[in-house]
């Protein structure tokens, strides 16, 4: 340091973080009530309280003084996230200083759920005792290791002194051994493992992490709560000796209440494959048998056949006929709650229904027309316990002309199904009625629209436009149409003329046209007086042949004011109408996370609204708060303020392919191509002036 420095910069400038000094608060009128006479339990349940109305306003709680800064970072703290696998450098640092944080001002205490995500490359170099300082590996990866190496380290070194740790989340493959040692010796800790790996590109290094599975987490297998699996393999060999060892894993876990398999090829490309000649799955066999679960879902996973099933190797029991069989007469299914089967498990349905004496929730996401598939949903539903009460159900599809499923939803689980999804086929305006009038305390409800409830249809415009050339008049009113009891009231009914084509689907008003199919659907289910929340999945159609209107924030906000206007008209000041309305726009796989998106384009113009309703008058008037999913708060405040306001959008907000969607809606093939084109190239710009 220079000598002409002064002193205060000196000792500014070579200053130590320090922990923070706590200060009674002193009530500012003593005679009157005040925070200051309350003891700390109450005041951290007011801190408690604050969080769960709006999170981001205990920030400025904090911030009143040094008391209530410590109870409310208390609050905070209770859950932590610490991510070793974030791609930008910046995150990173970011991680590393709130762990030193916590330490620094005694906050470690206070945590109850730690999660933790480390990165493939700092589990190699751990593994093969790598360092920054190692010349094979690039530049990137040394400048990353010199931050998550530590990083990782100083986790064996704090979580043991986390003496409110209650909840243990681990992505990764590897624990430090101070970590596997606190686990052993304390029963009361639960963790909570989740496992990824890519066997069909990998590195020999990770297969040797997956096939020690069972030593590294021999010590730590009886706190294992929660497994959720994700592998995906190219060839059975490969997948053989990692399922070998979560075998063990899994026979060695007598707490383990909840588990996640995704085991299968890549689902990416349009070419599928087929079963394996040899099998690759746990092999449960002589009476082996898990600890009771309470929670499975089952994504993919090669299930064990016969012999001559398709040419497969077969179960290895071939007294158990298939693992599927096996599975369902030699494990417990006595404490099962919750049980989601997608794909190729179909069978397994049928075989555990009688079984499920305790399931409350069912989530079966299957390819519709398959017959054996379709057959195996209904025998579930028919032959499931009757001492089984659902709350929440999923299903595929609901076929009016086979109520038989939905007969017996309703005869055993009207007075306490919550949760009601039909996710691939969306059910006729019959079945959506039953529903209505059977199902009374329905709080959520899921549907997909199809392409024809879409699309406004011709023929509607049409008939308006004879409407209104009859009548003389403009526009008619939501009023006029309130007696004949259609749809017609839920916009203003104007006739499309040359200069408003049909594919930008608005009126003279600038009001979205919605197809009358859309809003009786969605009118009928927003009637319920119990419901609180209805989400409607749009398809966007394909990059040539977008399916109009596209969803957008106008189109969102128009279509929520347009239920609640016919609602507010059929009900008047009772309105029964949800408290939030979801709407997605995009293939169903573009909001499943353990789906992959097939293409750049589907996962770029794939966008999601909520619209929460606010009072603003009398009876009949109505203001929607909306926001997009995939925007943070103040992206959503600036897209309120360019769609209602009129701002212009800035260069970054251009290139915000989030942003761009929500503003204006889906994209066809020769304009997203255009904005990507127009992207690469300021970015080769940029780089070249750099």
């Amino acid at each position: 340091m220079a000598p002409g420095t002064s002193s205060l910069l000196r000792k500014f400038l070579g200053r130590q973080p320090r922990g923070l000094k706590v200060q009674r608060m002193r009530p500012r009128c003593p005679d009157q009530p005040s925070l200051a006479a309350l003891n700390d339990d109450i005041l951290i349940l007011i801190a408690h309280w604050v969080y769960e109305i709006d999170p981001e306003s205990l920030n400025s709680l904090a911030l009143v003084c040094s008391a209530l800064y410590r109870h409310v970072r208390r609050v905070q703290y209770r859950s932590c996230c610490i991510d070793l696998g974030a791609v930008r450098h910046e995150d990173n640092l970011a991680d590393s200083k709130r762990l030193e944080s916590l330490a620094r001002n005694e906050f470690l205490s206070a945590v109850r759920t730690l999660r933790i995500c480390v990165s493939d490359k700092t589990e190699r170099a751990i593994h093969e005792g790598l360092s920054p300082s190692t010349k094979t590996l690039h530049h990137y990866d040394r400048a990353r290791l010199r931050v998550e190496l530590p990083v990782w380290r100083r986790l064996g070194e704090l979580i043991p002194q986390m003496t409110g740790l209650r909840d243990l989340h681990w992505h990764g493959h590897v624990l430090p051994d101070a970590v596997r040692e606190h686990l052993r010796t304390n029963p009361d800790l639960r963790l909570h493992l989740s496992l990824f790996a890519t066997t069909h590109h990998y590195w020999p290094p990770q297969q040797a992490r997956l096939e020690n599975l069972s030593a590294h987490f021999g010590a730590a297998a009886a706190s294992l709560t929660s497994l959720r699996i994700k592998i995906e393999y190219g060839e059975a060999q490969s997948c053989r000796p990692i399922t070998r060892a979560l075998k063990e894993v899994l026979l060695n876990s007598p707490r383990l209440r909840t588990l996640s398999i995704n085991i299968g090829h890549p689902r990416k490309g349009c070419v599928g494959r087929g079963a394996e000649p040899e099998y690759c799955g746990f092999g449960f066999a002589g009476g082996e048998t898990l600890a009771p679960l309470e929670e499975l879902e089952v994504i993919a996973y090669p299930w064990g056949q016969t012999r001559m099933w398709f040419n497969t190797e077969g179960y290895p029991d071939p007294e158990a006929g298939t693992e599927m069989e096996y599975w369902a007469r030699n494990f417990d299914w006595s404490r099962l709650r919750r049980l989601k089967l997608h794909d190729l498990s179909a069978p397994l349905t049928r075989l555990l229904a009688p079984r499920l004496v305790t399931l409350k929730e069912v989530y079966l996401d299957y390819a519709c027309g398959v017959g054996f598939i379709d057959e195996a949903v209904r025998d579930f539903f028919r032959t499931l316990a009757p001492s089984a009460r659902l709350r929440a159900a999923t299903l595929p599809w609901m076929p009016p002309n086979d109520p038989a499923v939905l007969d017996a939803l309703i005869s055993g689980h009207s007075s306490t199904l919550n949760m009601f999804s039909v996710t691939r086929i969306p059910p006729e305006a019959s079945v959506l009625s039953r529903v209505r009038e059977e199902f009374t305390c329905l709080k959520e409800i899921t549907i997909r629209c199809d392409r024809e409830a879409w699309v406004p249809q011709s023929s509607e415009l049409e008939e308006e436009e004879e409407e209104e050339a009859g009548t003389g008049a403009e526009t008619a009113p939501a009023a006029t149409s309130e007696e004949e009891g259609g749809v017609d009231a839920i916009t203003p009914t104007t006739p499309a003329t040359s200069q408003q084509p049909m594919s930008s689907a608005t009126d003279v008003n600038n009001k979205t046209v919605w197809s009358s199919h859309v809003l009786t659907t969605l009118t009928t289910l927003t009637s319920l007086q119990s419901l609180r929340a209805l989400t409607v999945y749009f398809p966007n159609g394909e990059p040539c042949d977008l399916h109009m209107p596209t969803l957008s924030y106008s189109s969102a906000r128009d279509l929520a004011e347009a239920l609640y206007s016919v609602s507010a008209a059929t009900h008047g000041n009772n309105t029964p109408f949800p408290r939030e309305l979801r709407l997605y726009s995009g293939h169903l796989e573009d909001f499943l996370p353990d789906y992959p998106v097939q293409y750049e384009w589907s996962r770029d113009n794939s966008t999601g609204f909520v619209c929460r309703r606010r009072k603003v008058g009398g009876a009949g008037e109505a203001a929607f708060e909306i926001n997009c999913l995939k925007l943070n708060r103040q992206q959503n405040e600036r897209l309120r303020a360019v769609v209602e306001g009129g701002a212009a959008m800035t260069e970054e907000e251009e290139r915000c392919v989030d942003f761009l969607v929500a503003c204006r809606g889906a994209m066809d093939s020769d304009t997203y191509l255009a904005w990507r084109q127009k992207i690469e190239a300021e970015g080769r710009r940029r780089q070249s002036d750099g």
